[in-house]
């Protein structure tokens, strides 16, 4: 699980650069527009793109609004991420975080609104997305394709909006 993360990884040996991000409409969507760039924890920053375009642009979208541009991105991602797997030669690069961003977007689209509710939602989707329990590890290890690197986040995100929503429901 944890060796996904280890520097011996090759997807983890090849940095991105700002070039190749803007190389191509595949790697700006997968990188969310150079969200991934950063060597370290680029996956917390990738959920924090996407949690900061989901607070800015809620009060304008409803939850089927959201739920609609989360496939429709599941679907660009899905592509962009087997793209970026093409062109540098690995298979899930940790630049490459539409698949955070979905997670997110579909995890707070189903909370309710508030701070407390999105750190709370955040940190457990970090969690889940890291910690890849059942099926997510089972995901992450046999789907090698893009499907897989998004469906691997979706999963993630219901765990923890179950986590989340039991936690409301106790102390709420």
């Amino acid at each position: 699980m944890l060796q996904k993360y280890d520097d011996s990884n090759p997807a983890n040996q090849i940095e991105l650069t700002s070039r190749f991000v803007w190389s191509h409409p595949a790697h700006m969507i997968a990188t969310f527009f150079g969200a991934g760039l950063p060597s370290k924890a680029p996956g917390t920053y990738g959920s924090l793109a996407g949690a900061l375009s989901f607070i800015v642009l809620s009060p304008a979208m409803t939850t089927a609004a959201w739920v609609i541009l989360s496939i429709a991105l599941f679907i660009a991602g899905a592509w962009a991420a087997g793209k970026v797997a093409a062109d540098l030669g690995v298979e899930d690069h940790k630049g490459v975080v539409v698949d955070e961003v979905v997670g997110i977007w579909l995890l707070f689209a189903f909370l309710p609104a508030g701070t407390l509710w999105w750190v709370a939602g955040f940190a457990a989707f970090r969690f889940f997305d890291i910690m890849k329990l059942p099926p997510v590890d089972i995901i992450d290890e046999k789907m090698k394709n893009g499907a897989g690197v998004m469906l691997d986040d979706v999963v993630a995100a219901f765990y923890a909006w179950v986590v989340v929503s039991i936690l409301g429901w106790l102390f709420g």
